[in-house]
C-alpha cells in the first residue's frame, strides 16, 4: 500500500538515482510507467496519510477494506491532491506515464467488492439496480488521464481493473 505519494520507494534508490534511472532507460529508448495507487492508501497511522485529518481524502471509517484505506473522489481536495501527484511524477521524474492500480475503488461506489460481474449491465448497477457507478471516480480518471497527455502527449495510460 502507498504510504508516501511523492517519494519513490527506496527499492529505487535516492530520488536522485531514481531519475537517473529514468534517465538511462529513455537513453535505451525504453518508457517508463509508474504504478500510481490512486485507489487505495495505506492505514497505517505511522507510515501513511492515516492519521492526517482524513475527512477531505478518506471515506469514513466504515468503508475501510481490509488492509486498505479507500480514497474518496467526491472531495475537491482530493483530487487536487492526486491530480498533483500526477504532475509531480510526469514534470519532476519525467515518467512516460502510469498504470492506475485498483481502479474498481475507483470507479464503483462498493469498489468493485463481493460481485463476479457476470450479468450485463451490472458494471453500472447493482443486483437491485441501483446505480453503483461512482461518478466522482470517473471524473477524476478523466482528469488524470487529460493532465498525464496534456504534460506529455505520447504518454501511457493504463487501468488495472480488478473487481469480484
Amino acid at each position: 500500500q502507498v504510504s508516501s505519494y511523492f517519494a519513490p520507494t527506496s527499492r529505487c534508490g535516492t530520488p536522485d538515482q531514481f531519475k537517473a534511472l529514468v534517465d538511462a532507460a529513455h537513453g535505451l529508448g525504453l518508457a517508463v510507467l509508474l504504478d500510481i495507487p490512486h485507489g487505495h492508501a495505506c492505514p497505517n497511522t505511522e507510515q501513511g496519510l492515516a492519521a492526517y485529518d482524513g475527512s477531505p481524502y478518506f471515506s469514513s471509517p466504515s468503508t475501510i477494506s481490509g488492509a486498505r484505506l479507500l480514497l474518496t473522489f467526491n472531495q475537491e481536495t482530493a483530487r487536487r491532491f492526486l491530480l498533483s501527484n500526477c504532475r509531480y511524477w510526469l514534470e519532476e521524474f519525467r515518467v512516460d506515464g502510469f498504470r492506475f492500480d485498483a481502479v474498481g475503488n475507483i470507479l464503483y461506489l462498493d469498489h468493485g467488492l463481493d460481485d463476479d460481474f457476470s450479468h450485463a449491465g451490472r458494471c453500472f448497477y447493482g443486483k437491485d439496480n441501483q446505480p453503483r457507478a461512482d461518478a466522482d471516480g470517473e471524473l477524476y480518471l478523466c482528469l488524470a488521464n487529460a493532465l498525464t497527455h496534456e504534460i506529455h502527449p505520447a504518454a501511457v495510460t493504463i487501468a488495472e481493473e480488478f473487481s469480484g
